[in-house]
């Protein structure tokens, strides 16, 4: 690789450096006597700076491969979608394009209202603080006025409604009562409201005063649709519908019985209702009175189909969860021309979608996290790069652009004019930099893969670790054990005692094992065992190394945990709180120990002997915690969260990509990664500073129950899996977006042009 470009000031270009005829050289110059004079000196630096050229051209080869073999007549983004970074991670749910823009409105882990807009439903930025008081679910606008309505879902709910010309300054008003504000609509030039807590509806003609409507019959009353000049709402519990032509006086009907409708859309001369049950049913109806019911009309792929819109002459509808146990982000959205034959496709990354809107020229959609999916025609939601005569140059261009080294430094200089932060590197597929930095993210598009693997035999798979050159994993109920060089051919190893092995840990060139027994065991190279005990008859959950020494903790025993120098022979600490300890790391100069079973109890200790209590901002049931990047990062199973720290005593939360059952976390080239124990799909999140999340999938196989154990090491995440079976995932080598492809591609020939 190239030197880094040598391009100093010149100093001439400073009157105070001119002195008789001569140059000061800057202060720390290399320079001679002769070199000061001024002829000698600007030649020196034209010189230098001539060199700093051609550096910085072979900086950029080295970067991007040899330039003359991309495409000379410019290429760009062709088959019509992908997915975007929003500015913050929440629950964002309310979508709606007006007046040249998209806006969403979305609700952080504390409680924090969020917006955020866009022009092309690409590229987001927020407005910081939201214009929004209160949670927000359902947006319309009819070409002049947005209209947003509060969902609160405390006892009583709310009456707040906003209204905005523009979609980002907005000005608050009334609905007629209080409640659970569902849905709202636009249709014969009146704002249709549902409040799902009373049965009432509210309309509006200018999106500003509210005036109460008639009472709907009792029901569970959610989505409503316009079209044909008539309103149609029903109830998800009772197949009740009710029809409107003028949104004031209501007409109650039916819907087919049996399945459980979740949404409703008007679109090429017909309602159309969609359901999420085992029925995979549809139904439509041309006047919203009379329907037909259309069974096994939905894909079975096993999502819960919540969102349905009608844009550009086709239906679509997402998912707000897959694989049918509510935790799961959904991979597939699906389409119909017609609302009555409907074909399932799979999107760029799996997503636990909330709402769709269609505006423009796209289709975008809210999730859970903080990335959101775009497609300009409703069936093509990923993207490839065309020529200038429309031809696919994906490939010419990503093998041009050496994007499947394993090992690209770019150089400071290089990186500096490519917008990236010094010291950043593309290592093994995963973005790293001196300052973590989401910019890189962007640009690069690194994002975590997983690819499904295998162990070397089935076993209750429960922890794993690297270290010495290889990844070393533990089991339960077993006294079989696996190690590895690569992360993902494993081979068998037999640790000295059949024991519920619950942890694995490396240190000062041992690795050490612990069990839910008193039975303990190391090892100098992850394959020859011995054995050892712990104190007490403890049931051991984890162990870790730091400043020196090896610390375990423990359920069962109260407040009993132990320390090692050596991870041969154990002494008895006491932690500050009688407690199922179930977690441990060291960072920072700190031992810092967590509890699981609704506990908020942790503890610090800057020895790993003597403890101190403190405590996280709520209970729950805490499964892993790690050290890096200045943070401690816990993980939760009970509830979802994810929690960090930067000293170790004082806890906040991180916005959780989505409510699942976190196990496991781990740290590596520049990147926070999480696993849940949910979910046959698999389930992950990374992040660069531990607080932003960005959803992943770790596969574990169709027989798991999702990962255990992750560990980071010679450039791959490892992860290991449960449930008896041989199932692991490793992290696959480093594909960029086609995005980031355009974008990088962009750069090099700007900076080329420029040399």
């Amino acid at each position: 690789m190239a030197a880094n470009p040598i391009n100093p000031p010149l100093p001439a270009d400073l009157p105070e450096n001119w002195q008789n005829g001569q140059i000061v050289a800057p202060e720390g110059a290399d320079v001679g006597l002769s070199a000061q004079h001024g002829y000698n000196y600007l030649m020196q630096q034209v010189n230098a700076a001539q060199e700093g050229v051609n550096a910085l051209g072979q900086a950029v080869e080295d970067l991007g491969g040899e330039i003359e073999n991309l495409p000379t007549d410019g290429i760009m983004l062709s088959g019509g979608g992908g997915v975007s970074v929003l500015p913050v991670s929440a629950n964002w749910r309310g979508v709606v394009y007006g007046a040249g823009k998209y806006v969403m409105a979305g609700t952080t882990s504390e409680d924090v209202q969020c917006f955020a807009y866009s022009s092309d439903g690409i590229n987001w930025a927020e407005i910081t603080p939201s214009p929004f008081t209160v949670p927000v679910r359902a947006m319309a606008n009819n070409g002049s006025i947005f209209v947003a309505l509060s969902y609160v879902t405390a006892v009583g709910g709310s009456n707040i409604a906003y209204y905005s010309t523009d979609g980002l300054e907005w000005t608050q008003t009334t609905l007629p009562s209080a409640g659970l504000w569902y849905d709202v609509a636009y249709g014969n030039g009146k704002f249709i409201a549902i409040n799902k807590s009373n049965n009432t509806v509210a309309y509006s003609t200018d999106g500003i005063l509210w005036t109460q409507g008639t009472t709907l019959q009792p029901g569970d009353w959610r989505n409503l649709a316009f079209g044909n000049g008539r309103f149609v709402v029903f109830s998800v519990n009772n197949d009740a519908s009710a029809y409107s032509d003028d949104g004031q006086t209501w007409t109650p009907s039916t819907i087919p019985s049996g399945p459980n409708w979740t949404n409703i859309e008007y679109g090429a001369g017909k309602f159309v209702l969609i359901s999420n049950d085992s029925t995979n049913s549809t139904a439509y109806s041309t006047d919203g009175i009379s329907w037909t019911a259309n069974p096994n009309s939905i894909p079975d792929v096993n999502c819960n189909w919540t969102n349905l819109e009608y844009g550009n002459e086709i239906f679509v509808a997402t998912a707000s969860n897959g694989d049918g146990d509510g935790l799961t982000p959904s991979p597939y959205i699906m389409y119909s021309m017609d609302g009555v034959n409907w074909t399932a496709i799979k999107l760029p990354v799996s997503l636990r979608c909330n709402w769709i809107t269609y505006g423009a020229d796209k289709f975008v959609v809210s999730a859970y996290g903080n990335i959101s999916a775009f497609s300009t025609d409703g069936i093509n939601w990923t993207s490839h790069l065309v020529d200038g005569d429309g031809a696919d140059v994906t490939a010419q261009v990503r093998a041009a652009l050496d994007m499947d080294a394993v090992d690209v430094s770019i150089p400071d200089a290089t990186a500096e004019l490519l917008g990236l932060p010094d010291g950043t590197t593309v290592n093994d597929g995963l973005v790293a930099s001196v300052t973590p930095n989401q910019q890189v993210q962007d640009l690069i598009g690194g994002a975590v893969t997983f690819l499904n693997g295998s162990m070397s035999s089935s076993a209750n798979w429960q922890s794993v670790t690297y270290g010495n050159g290889k990844f070393v994993a533990v089991a339960g109920s077993t006294n079989i054990g696996a190690y590895s060089t690569d992360g993902i051919n494993w081979a068998q190893m037999m640790l000295p005692a059949s024991a519920t092995w619950k942890s694995v840990t490396y240190g000062n060139g041992m690795f050490v094992a612990v069990s839910g027994s008193n039975v303990a065991a190391y090892s100098t190279d992850g394959i020859e065992w011995t054995q050892t005990t712990l104190p007490g008859s403890s049931g051991w959950n984890d162990v870790t190394y730091g400043d020196g020494k090896f610390v375990a903790v423990a359920s069962g025993t109260g407040t009993i945990g132990a320390y090692s120098a050596n991870g041969i022979s154990w002494m008895q600490m006491t932690l500050p709180k009688s407690a199922i300890w179930n977690c441990v790391t060291y960072g920072n100069g700190l031992f810092v120990a967590m509890t699981t079973h609704n506990n908020s109890a942790t503890a610090y200790s800057t020895n790993g002997i003597n403890w101190t209590a403190s405590n996280t901002p709520f209970g729950g049931y805490w499964e892993s915690i790690t050290y890096a990047n200045g943070k401690f990062i816990g993980v939760c199973s009970g509830f979802g969260f994810i929690i960090y720290s930067v000293n170790g005593i004082n806890w906040s939360s991180s916005y959780s990509p989505l409510h699942t059952p976190w196990s496991c976390v781990t740290y590596g080239n520049g990147l926070f990664v999480v696993a849940s124990s949910a979910g046959k799909t698999g389930i992950g999140a990374y992040s660069t500073d531990g607080i932003n999340w960005t959803q992943c999938a770790i596969p574990m196989g169709s027989s798991s129950s999702g990962a255990q154990g992750i560990a980071f090491g010679d450039g791959i995440f490892v992860a290991v899996g449960g449930t008896s079976n041989n199932i692991s995932a490793y992290s696959a080598p480093f594909k960029p977006s086609d995005a980031a492809l355009l974008a990088l591609y962009n750069r090099i020939v700007a900076l080329e042009n420029a040399i």
